[in-house]
């Protein structure tokens, strides 16, 4: 209900004005961050925004973190996926403030378009990164983190590829957290 800028409110963003507004917005964002945010058109309409965090080590795994953007049309979009567009970006906005030499695998940082479609911004996205023969430690989406399908207030995975669990058991000993 906020305007993203001047007389600019987005009911969702389902249709494609609305989406082209988000799409600036996300890169001010990132912009503000400090990082440079690109696009990735695929599609006549279609767009992913994202931006790299490099490690500046030359050859370096990477790991991409992303939300959707869009919605349905009769939604705003809030829960799915506005939360996981904000927590893109607060992640962003950390590991942008840490040293690259912290850093020992770049970062992407994306939001994609059309998930609500049939996933097809991530899909293209894929596709873009398996055309640069990038190498991908881990992939992380964050869809409604307000959901909480069993009411334990715990975070879920949802679709879970195979190594994810391990991946986040191994993080959250390291964190001395339990998961």
């Amino acid at each position: 209900e906020s305007e993203i800028r001047p007389g600019v409110r987005i009911t969702n963003r389902a249709v494609i004005e609305n989406r082209r507004e988000a799409r600036t917005y996300l890169a001010a964002q990132l912009t503000r961050i400090g990082l440079t945010p690109q696009r990735h058109a695929y599609g006549t309409e279609s767009e992913n925004v994202y931006a790299v965090l490099s490690s500046g080590k030359p050859n370096a795994e990477t790991v991409v973190i992303g939300a959707h953007y869009d919605s349905v049309r009769v939604a705003p979009g809030a829960s799915d996926n506005g939360t996981g567009v904000s927590t893109v970006l607060a992640i962003a906005r950390e590991l942008a403030r840490t040293k690259s030499s912290a850093r020992t695998r770049d970062m992407i940082f994306v939001f994609f378009d059309e998930e609500e479609r049939g996933l097809l911004g991530a899909r293209a996205f894929a596709q873009m990164l398996k055309d640069q023969n990038r190498v991908i430690h881990s992939v992380h989406t964050i869809d409604q983190v307000g959901w909480d399908e069993n009411g334990n207030r715990a975070i879920e995975l949802e679709l879970p590829y195979e190594g994810a669990v391990d991946l986040y058991k191994q993080a959250a000993a390291a964190l001395s957290m339990t998961m």
